[in-house]
């Protein structure tokens, strides 16, 4: 498990504190940040296909 933890949020702003489960080896400061990369990444992609479906009315895509 990866906790990660915001520092010094802006004023009036909760800080980002999450719980990322991975399967991952970490043994390196490098490794938790590619698991977090990773995961910021994935909302990047979600984001996307969201506007794939929604304004090009595409279709549910096969796993």
């Amino acid at each position: 498990m990866v906790q990660v933890a915001e520092i010094d949020p802006p004023e009036g702003c909760e800080p980002v504190r999450w719980k990322l489960l991975t399967n991952e080896p970490i043994a390196t400061p490098d490794d938790v940040l590619a698991v977090v990369d990773a995961y910021r990444a994935r909302w990047v992609i979600e984001e996307y296909f969201k506007a794939l479906k929604t304004g090009c009315s595409l279709p549910s895509v096969p796993t």
